[in-house]
């Protein structure tokens, strides 16, 4: 996907037709993050996203993204410093063997953004069937 600061290959995106809010969920299975990258997600833009996946809007509204880094807990530390080394200002969520718990925040999105004030326990996470 091409944003403002270069292209980017996005992990995950999620789309809600009900409210068309998009969410963009950078992976991290090691402790290192590549700031390159973190700079050009953070210039994510929601038209680009839609045409970049192929979404097709449910509402007339302009879509909205919110752009999160999802890391392991025992590197989030690690993580956090990196994207602190390229300001940063977006969510990152942690997840362990139990849970997954708001890092830094805030979450933009209506619909996200109460979510999250305690730790979700894994068991209540909707991973598929």
């Amino acid at each position: 996907m091409v944003t403002e600061a270069g292209t980017v290959t996005l992990d995950g995106v999620a789309h809600s037709r009900a409210t068309d809010e998009l969410l963009v969920v950078e992976c991290k299975s090691g402790a290192n993050i590549e700031e390159d990258q973190a700079r050009r997600l953070a210039t994510v833009q929601a038209a680009s996203v839609v045409r970049s996946a192929a979404i097709s809007l449910g509402t007339p509204a302009a879509p909205q993204v919110e752009v999160i880094y999802l890391c392991l807990e025992e590197d989030t530390e690690r993580i956090v410093l990196g994207l602190e080394k390229v300001q940063w200002q977006r969510a990152v969520l942690a997840l362990s063997t139990t849970h997954l718990r708001m890092v830094r925040g805030p979450l933009t999105l209506p619909s996200l953004r109460d979510r999250f004030r305690e730790p979700i326990p894994c068991e209540d996470l909707p991973l598929g069937s």
